[in-house]
């Protein structure tokens, strides 16, 4: 079956290649669908020619040595780009989606597919949607500070901060203290100012509650001492009336011994007198006798 096509100023109407398509899908073309255009050009070229005057067969050597020539810079168009992929793993790159969206991340691995497809988080990207090539430590400076700024929208303003933001305060320092001078360029001197703000409104309120606590304690401490106070002297008053008694117990013993003793001296003295004139009646008695 003939091939019959529409050219005009060297452009070809009416194919498969000239549907309707979005320019930017025409402008992607693969390399697979400009050689399949210049052989149909060329069949078609042979085809219709004319039978009185045909063309020259120097004209189609010139044309298929123009040919090998398209294929030759496409072959090293190839090669350049699959070393050039293979140069990219372990880069950072900045590439378009399908729905145009600039994706960045590092390259894990490549494919052997013409164009090479891209490994980025499990996700491929054809190499040649590649916008940007970064290195690595600025891709970790980008990342780092992103987090450390999308920890820092996430805290409530100084006029509403609370003691329960106190840790995500902490962690802000934190992650802020410990980027290095490169990483902290990548950081708005706007983040640094609130972080700044923020972390001197936390201390205050830990510091204005640490007081309060103090007073509090101090305050109970003097109510339990003076608590105490009342049952100690009635204590102490206990103690001094039991020793009281104690005292007039021992002067009431004392007092009756002291009196005991007296009745027994008496009786001892009594009991002598009467032995005395006994002996006196008996000695009269042997006088007389």
């Amino acid at each position: 079956m003939a091939l019959v096509q529409q050219i005009t100023d060297g452009q070809i109407y009416g194919d498969k290649y000239n549907t309707d398509k979005d320019s930017k899908a025409t402008e992607k073309k693969s390399t697979d669908d400009t050689k399949q255009m210049f052989l149909k050009l060329l069949v078609t070229e042979m085809q219709y020619q004319d039978p009185l005057q045909p063309t020259d067969n120097s004209e189609y050597v010139k044309e298929m040595a123009t040919f090998s020539q398209v294929e030759a810079v496409n072959a090293i168009k190839t090669d350049m780009t699959s070393m050039q992929a293979n140069t990219l793993v372990g880069q950072c790159v900045t590439v378009l989606d399908e729905n145009d969206k600039e994706v960045t991340g590092i390259v894990d691995y490549i494919t052997k597919d013409n164009p090479p497809m891209l490994s980025i988080e499990g996700n491929l990207y054809s190499i040649e949607n590649i916008q940007a090539v970064q290195e690595p430590s600025y891709y970790e400076a980008t990342q780092i500070s992103k987090t450390f700024m999308d920890l820092v929208d996430t805290i409530p303003d100084v006029n509403y901060l609370t003691l329960s933001d106190q840790s995500d305060v902490t962690n802000a320092g934190k992650i802020y203290d410990s980027l290095t001078d490169y990483q902290k360029t990548f950081v708005p001197d706007s983040y640094v100012t609130r972080l700044k703000s923020l972390t001197e409104k936390i201390n205050q309120m830990v510091k204005t509650q640490e007081e309060t606590e103090k007073k509090k304690a101090e305050e109970a401490a003097a109510a339990a001492q003076s608590t105490s106070q009342p049952a100690s002297t009635e204590a102490q008053s206990t103690t001094a009336s039991t020793e009281a008694a104690k005292d007039t117990s021992a002067d009431t013993t004392q007092t009756t011994g002291t009196t005991e003793s007296a009745q027994t001296t008496t009786e001892t003295t009594g009991a002598a007198s009467d032995t005395s004139t006994s002996d006196t009646a008996s000695g009269d008695t042997a006088t007389q006798g």
